[in-house]
């Protein structure tokens, strides 16, 4: 008999904590249908964050900077 394993990562900005317009990221693990969130510890703009991407938008050097730490993730 096999089993199935699931594996998703998402990441987000947690908005109900903005501060100076920027907010945490948050990256959320989930496999086999159990989550659980991680703070990466890094601030974005809110305004620059694409949700429907979860990455930030821009060729700002912050900008590539965050979106490389996000894909090594």
């Amino acid at each position: 008999m096999r089993s199935r394993s699931t594996f998703s990562l998402l990441f987000w900005v947690e908005t109900s904590r903005i501060k100076n317009g920027r907010a945490l990221i948050i990256a959320r693990i989930t496999i086999n249908g159990k989550r659980s969130n991680i703070s990466l510890k890094r601030k974005v703009e809110v305004a620059r964050w694409n949700m429907s991407r979860s990455r930030v938008d821009g060729t700002s050097r912050e900008a590539v900077k965050i979106n490389r730490f996000l894909d090594r993730v």
